[in-house]
């Protein structure tokens, strides 16, 4: 079995099983002083995609561009089985989010009767620290995802000024909890949760953070723990696995009132992908917590330079 044979399985083996799936890859040293192997990934993409990543002024930033842009056109040709990047079109929601048009996948739990806004794979993309993730539901369901660093806060100054530098973002009750915690990294932790859960659910809707983001007001969010991985019993098997799936420790207790309003069909999950960075999904009755997914950049560049 070829390598595209054997992801286009493994990929349709977790639609089967999850219908939320989050992706993610850890960009690392894989172009580090390597000039010519990010040139010729680069080429990969759209020019137009291309001409957005040259723009970028750092290479660090260029860098996460492109791992992005990579992991989402990655997982839109597995979901269409075509490993064609230049066929991936995206629509868009009245706020300007997309989504993957003209799927044609075996999936969806629609009828052929059904219309075509339900034919879609809906997705969110998120950066930070090294690390680019996507999460998809396959069933027509509004996902947002956030990456957020806790040491990010440390760039703030002292704690006391980072809460009262940032009240604006907080409801009253928010930012009453965040002022009654004592411990200094249990507050970087909240604080962070905070900002993944408010910018997350930004997401999903579609308008960012030039949201009323104040009137979001998150109850009973506790502080997640980083699953440290276990030992693989047979690390040689694992490391031949193209899509690589990890454990995480979803915490899904959070409530989100909006004006005093329950938003009463979202679901919300929280966990940290390490012991740094805090991922929050925000999706409309997404029912179970999303499967995480570690995909390696090589994996998604052979998949691309492989000739039909």
């Amino acid at each position: 079995m070829s390598k595209t044979s054997e992801l286009n399985a493994q990929f349709q083996s977790l639609l089967k099983s999850h219908k939320s799936i989050l992706f993610y890859v850890e960009i690392g040293d894989f172009w580090k002083d390597q000039d010519f192997q990010f040139e010729t990934t680069l080429r990969l993409l759209p020019f137009q995609q291309q001409t957005k990543i040259i723009s970028k002024k750092f290479n660090k930033d260029a860098q996460t561009a492109l791992a992005n842009q990579l992991l989402q056109r990655f997982v839109c040709c597995l979901f269409k089985k075509s490993t064609d990047i230049n066929s991936v079109e995206f629509g868009f929601n009245s706020f300007g989010k997309p989504y993957l048009l003209d799927t044609n996948h075996d999936h969806s739990s629609s009828s052929s009767s059904s219309s075509s806004s339900n034919n879609k794979l809906s997705f969110s993309m998120s950066n930070q620290q090294g690390f680019t993730s996507m999460i998809i539901n396959t069933s027509n369901r509004e996902v947002g995802i956030d990456l957020a660093s806790i040491s990010d806060c440390d760039k703030f100054g002292p704690l006391d000024q980072l809460i009262s530098n940032f009240k604006d973002i907080f409801h009253e009750d928010e930012f009453e909890i965040l002022n009654q915690i004592e411990k200094d990294h249990k507050l970087k932790v909240l604080f962070t949760e905070y900002w993944a859960l408010k910018e997350s659910y930004a997401k999903k809707i579609g308008i960012g953070l030039n949201a009323n983001i104040e009137t979001f007001n998150f109850k009973f969010v506790g502080s997640v723990e980083y699953l440290q991985p276990k030992e693989r019993e047979n690390p040689s098997i694992d490391q031949l696995k193209l899509l690589q799936n990890q454990q995480v420790q979803w915490m899904d207790s959070t409530k989100l009132y909006i004006y005093d309003n329950l938003e009463k069909n979202l679901d919300i999950f929280l966990t940290q992908l390490t012991k740094d960075i805090v991922v929050s999904v925000v999706g409309d009755s997404l029912e179970n917590a999303p499967l995480v997914v570690k995909v390696p950049l090589d994996t998604i560049v052979g998949y691309f330079q492989t000739k039909n």
